[in-house]
């Protein structure tokens, strides 16, 4: 290493002390993935030989890693499919609260409030439904913020900025509060101190092209949802289709 003009790593040189040494790439489809490096403390060459079993010991660990990146593939595809069918069950659930009870809300309501709130992961979930004195009032819960949802059940939302629900109902879209604690416009900040809530997502029932209705879930912990939870809106939507 020392004779070499072009090797310039010279402080790791003088660090490991070593004078021969020998890279074998690790190559996947023509191109270098990894590298094996073997140094010696003596200005000897590596042997045919030895160069040989170490380019076998490369060989070799291309296959581990490919082992490896597949069955990661497999494994993400796995939990991919697994996500579906739960999806798919849940719709299914649903579908068959619908045909049970054609003529009630309630128990299909119920239902997705449950069933949205599970798949997500939320702490906290409830529907609202756009009533004649054109605020939103609330129609089902999972009931597991007693205080929270009574102070719901007797304050009816409008329209506007303060509520995600409001905004919601303003904007036509799903929106997404990654962290309510630190939004300037959300301004319910006593019942935020009161649950400890901190992300919220909120998804329109839209029926022609006007706000209905609106899914709302919420989490303790600063904890995103993912994009396939924020789907909920295609859900939603074809629900109340059946309302």
């Amino acid at each position: 290493m020392l004779a070499d003009p072009e090797y310039t790593w010279s402080e790791a040189q003088q660090i490991g002390g070593y004078r021969a040494a020998l890279g074998v790439p690790l190559l996947r489809d023509g191109k270098v993935v990894g590298v094996i490096f073997v140094a010696k403390d003596e200005p000897q060459p590596f042997t045919p030989r030895q160069i040989e079993l170490v380019t076998t010991f490369a060989d070799q660990a291309v296959i581990a890693l490919e082992n490896v990146r597949l069955f990661e593939e497999v494994q993400s595809r796995t939990r991919e499919i697994q996500e579906a069918l739960e999806y798919q069950t849940a719709t299914g659930e649903v579908l068959n609260v619908i045909s049970r009870s054609p003529s009630q809300v309630q128990p299909v309501l119920d239902t997705i409030v449950e069933t949205a709130t599970r798949l997500c992961s939320a702490d906290f979930g409830y529907v609202f439904r756009l009533q004649d004195d054109g605020r939103f009032h609330l129609v089902a819960s999972d009931d597991r913020q007693p205080r929270f949802t009574e102070f719901l059940a007797q304050h009816p939302i409008f329209p506007g900025d303060g509520s995600l629900t409001g905004r919601v109902a303003i904007e036509k879209r799903t929106l997404h509060i990654p962290d309510a604690q630190t939004d300037p416009s959300y301004r319910w900040t006593e019942w935020l101190e009161l649950t400890g809530f901190h992300t919220f997502l909120s998804v329109p029932l839209m029926k022609d092209g006007e706000v209905s209705g609106v899914i709302a879930l919420a989490r303790k912990k600063t904890s995103p949802f993912s994009e396939k939870q924020t789907n909920l809106e295609r859900f939603g939507v074809a629900r109340n289709r059946e309302l």
